[in-house]
């Protein structure tokens, strides 16, 4: 099976990614993973509207601010 890894900017690996043949081997040989899968639907219903308020102001200047360096 090829993997393909993805890395941060350090070469560190933060997740992989996995033919969906190698998936379905995998699942059908483990059944409790089958759980994992959502099929493409959320797993919430809620709307972006439902998180106003949640973070402070400086939380979220300090979030976008990290988001652009790591742009970069």
């Amino acid at each position: 099976m090829s993997l393909k890894y993805i890395c941060d900017n350090l070469g560190n690996r933060t997740a992989v990614v996995i033919p969906i043949e190698g998936w379905n081997k995998i699942i059908s040989a483990h059944r409790n993973l089958k759980e994992l899968e959502s099929n493409g639907k959320p797993t919430s219903n809620r709307k972006p509207s439902d998180f106003i308020g949640i973070l402070s102001k400086e939380t979220a200047i300090k979030m976008l601010s990290d988001i652009e360096r790591d742009r970069k």
